[in-house]
């Protein structure tokens, strides 16, 4: 093997099979098989950086591996088994179910997603979600039921509105907020929620459109070609990135990958220097709230009586160590904070993986609705949309009257109020 090939593996060298990842793994935890175990996999890349294994056998071995990242923040020597395992996937792609193709037609566009987003409202308005789920006429069709147990149950609260205010004109602030695909088409409260949380900052929001998805399930499956021609299509819709101060992703999944942009376009002569800009003014907006919502409270301004516990995004807590702000804003602004059990776990949703590796995915999220009943809370909330969607599907499958919230909608919803 080349060296610049074996210099790309060469952290799984400092493996040392201790073992302390292995209750970190998710996958272990269900199949209880070291091939699908951090280690597992770490032995796998060394086979194939020996060519003991070619890259198309090593990529179907690791094809399981959530990229969930638990393993970086148990290993003491600093072994990166999910970003090893995205280098393989770079040579072995994984292949996307017909479902997730077809789904990925539809966020990618722009009027597709409100199109669809549109469609999926009758539908929850309509009497026929509850009739097609009570029949049990989709299970006759696998793919389909596992995407319609997807959306989300019928809410009977408004979808906020977005109205910029005239102050916004006087900030010395402005945002673009970057909606992600899934939250557009499953979850259209989140993006005007987090546009109005901005503004009560005196932040001048610009919602951003025209786009589709960000890349983010390329990036994860190794589809490197695919993944950059989606980056270089967002920042088209950026154009304009000097105008503004910073961005802002309402989508946990999204603000990872979009950071990800400056590295993967840096030798590209087009878009170089705006992935550089565009990467460098990425801004949290779970730090960017913690930091001044509590300061714009209403003076006198009680939390509601909910009690609420939160779920985190495993690329966020495992990679960005996101974890204190959004449980500070809960606790000042939405109710009474109980701690998720085994809060450190995945969820199973994986971007596609619910929908690839269903079974698995449905018995890694056994643990996650287990958790959520042992904390005794009404509201699961979080900030990512394709965990929400797989938690609370496994909470309608169970009846269970949890609320299932995202971040930007939990903390809007009593503040609009006031």
């Amino acid at each position: 093997m080349k060296a610049s090939k074996k210099n790309k593996f060469k952290n799984a060298e400092l493996c040392t099979h201790c073992g302390y990842c292995l209750p970190a793994c998710p996958t272990y935890r269900v199949l209880n098989d070291e091939t699908h175990s951090p280690r597992g996999r770490v032995s796998i890349i060394l086979a194939l950086s020996r060519r003991e294994l070619t890259a198309d056998e090593a990529g179907a071995a690791l094809s399981t591996c959530l990229v969930c990242r638990a393993c970086h923040s148990a290993c003491p020597v600093g072994v990166r088994p999910a970003k090893l395992a995205l280098s393989v996937r770079n040579k072995s792609p994984i292949a996307a179910p017909l479902l997730s193709r077809l789904l990925h037609i539809i966020t990618n566009s722009h009027t597709l997603t409100s199109y669809a987003s549109s469609t999926i409202k009758w539908y929850q308005n309509s009497s026929l979600q509850g009739w097609l789920r009570g029949s049990r006429v989709l299970r006759i069709i696998p793919p389909l039921h596992r995407l319609e147990s997807l959306i989300p149950a019928l809410r009977n609260d408004p979808i906020p509105e977005f109205q910029p205010s005239m102050s916004q004109k006087k900030a010395k602030i402005k945002a673009a907020l970057l909606c992600g695909c899934m939250a557009r088409l499953f979850h259209p409260r989140v993006a005007p929620s987090a546009a109005n949380l901005l503004q009560l900052l005196d932040i001048e929001v610009t919602l951003m459109d025209g786009f589709g998805c960000c890349g983010a399930p390329f990036r994860e499956s190794g589809k490197r070609e695919l993944f950059i021609k989606q980056a270089r299509k967002t920042l088209d819709a950026f154009k304009n990135i000097a105008e503004v101060d910073m961005v802002i992703c309402d989508t946990s999944v999204c603000m990872v990958t979009v950071r990800s942009y400056a590295r993967a376009l840096s030798t590209d002569k087009k878009y170089a220097a705006i992935a550089k800009i565009f990467s460098d003014k990425i801004q949290s907006m779970e730090i960017l709230l913690a930091t001044g919502l509590p300061t714009v409270l209403p003076e006198g301004y009680n939390p509601p009586e909910n009690s609420v516990t939160f779920h985190d995004h495993c690329q966020t807590q495992h990679g960005l160590g996101n974890k204190k702000e959004p449980r500070e804003l809960l606790k000042i602004v939405a109710g009474s904070l109980s701690e998720l059990p085994r809060g450190d776990r995945c969820c199973g949703a994986g971007g596609d993986y619910m929908l690839r590796y269903p079974e698995l995915s449905h018995n890694i999220r056994k643990d996650k609705l287990a958790a959520i009943h042992e904390s005794r809370a009404k509201t699961i909330v979080g900030s990512n949309s394709g965990c929400l969607l797989n938690i609370e599907a496994g909470l309608l499958q169970e009846k269970s009257s949890v609320q299932v919230r995202h971040l930007a909608e939990a903390l809007w919803q009593p503040l609009s109020k006031g």
